[in-house]
């Protein structure tokens, strides 16, 4: 299957929201969060740094000059190629998460991976747990 393509669209009118649900669009077991602090390849970031959805772009970019710029992504970027592109362009720090049953885990430990890994990834896990809760063999024999 050939990776996914498209450009994420950034730019000063809309909100963090809106460029979230695009990515997340492409990717339905990814999510990307945006923070005030930067974080090095590999590293996590702090919640506390995590800006609010509903948080303007044009409050955080800090490369100013461009009203709507294009972001290249691709599903066979890995992680921390995509994170840093949108640090390059726009000094947006960015984690991509990827969702595990009920939470999102930072992938800040495969940031090696690739979009489309990732999604894949999440994707398989949400099968699992799917298959795990319908099992009808499963019993609690203490219950």
């Amino acid at each position: 299957m050939p990776s996914k393509q498209f450009d994420l669209t950034v730019n000063d009118h809309k909100l963090i929201s809106a460029v979230q649900e695009e990515f997340n669009s492409f990717f339905p077991y990814l999510k990307i969060e945006f923070f005030r602090k930067p974080h090095e390849k590999g590293e996590g970031s702090a919640r506390k740094n995590m800006y609010d959805a509903d948080t303007p772009v044009n409050k955080i970019i800090s490369r100013k000059g461009t009203d709507t710029a294009p972001v290249p992504v691709n599903g066979s970027m890995k992680v921390h190629e995509f994170e840093k592109s949108l640090k390059t362009q726009f000094g947006l720090h960015v984690q991509v998460f990827r969702k595990s049953g009920n939470v999102w885990l930072e992938t800040s430990a495969t940031d090696g991976w690739t979009l489309d890994e990732q999604n894949a990834e999440g994707k398989s896990l949400q099968q699992q747990l799917r298959i795990e809760r319908e099992d009808p063999d499963d019993h609690d024999m203490y219950g």
